[in-house]
């Protein structure tokens, strides 16, 4: 191989390899932030005070729900707030009100026993409700808009709902 035939081949391989790492920490860093969107109050006293509606963002990234509900402070979108993966725990009559945003895909949310049929589209929010009426763990499969369910088999999220004897507050993993 000549030294001019080497530095095109080189050159190939560094050029592929910073589109790689390009594309890997631009995805990194598109995450469910606290940083977007507006501060919005959830006008409760504590995170066991269910006497309004819990406002929650629900971000749909990577095939599966990120829920982002509001820390000690009452609002939603600053940096004390929940982040919880996959689950999202509420009590027995609790009224949820759910922003939904997408970072990558268009996804369903849907759940037929709690009358939940909801989009999240990039670059758009949508919103809609939800309310707790009996305990149970409710499953927010993936909902393939492509029509190949194979690649999209996967649980993208649950609801789990509790008794207010059993609830105990949502998970504190934080930002």
């Amino acid at each position: 191989m000549s030294a001019i035939g080497g530095f095109k081949l080189r050159t190939r391989i560094g050029v592929k390899y910073f589109i790689g790492v390009a594309l890997f920490l631009t995805v990194s860093f598109l995450g469910c932030s606290s940083e977007e969107g507006e501060i919005v109050s959830n006008d409760l006293k504590s995170a066991t005070d269910f006497s309004g509606p819990i406002k929650i963002q629900v971000c749909g990234q990577g095939f599966e729900w990120v829920f982002r509900l509001s820390g000690k402070d009452g609002m939603l979108g600053t940096r004390d707030d929940i982040l919880s993966r996959k689950d999202l725990y509420l009590p027995v009559g609790a009224e949820a009100r759910l922003t939904l945003v997408s970072k990558d895909y268009i996804y369903m949310l849907t759940n037929d026993e709690l009358a939940l049929k909801q989009m999240a589209i990039p670059e758009l929010v949508r919103k809609t409700k939800l309310i707790a009426k009996k305990p149970g763990i409710y499953e927010l499969a993936a909902g393939p808009l492509c029509g190949w369910r194979q690649l999209h088999d996967g649980l993208m999220g649950r609801v789990i709902i509790q008794s207010k004897k059993d609830f105990k507050g949502w998970p504190a993993e934080t930002e």
